[in-house]
């Protein structure tokens, strides 16, 4: 299993000093008090380019409670990103392939 991001809008890096690190947690109750960190990355802003997909493969080891969350931490002077995640069979991830949508909200 993985947890997939995928970008939506770019993340801003108009200073230099922004970073974005995501991590996935665990938890026996839906609030998060004492949440868990399973696994974590952070990634360059110069990589979260509008439409990239980032993978974060959860090793077979790791046990999680009832619930499991994707925390995202941005820091820096103007930190922004919009990204969509979920979980997936890592071998889906290769197959993957994201569609503009034709619409405007």
């Amino acid at each position: 299993m993985a947890v997939i991001i995928s970008v939506d809008t770019a993340a801003d890096s108009t200073t230099g000093d922004e970073t974005y690190a995501f991590a996935v947690e665990t938890e026996d109750n839906a609030t998060h008090t004492s949440a868990t960190t399973v696994l974590s990355r952070t990634i360059a802003a110069a990589s979260l380019t509008a439409g990239s997909i980032h993978t974060l493969p959860i090793p077979p080891e790791v046990t999680f409670d009832r619930y499991m969350r994707l925390y995202a931490t941005l820091a820096g002077t103007t930190p922004s990103v919009t990204v969509t995640a979920w979980l997936a069979p890592l071998r889906d991830v290769q197959n993957f392939k994201a569609y503009p949508n034709n619409y405007n909200v």
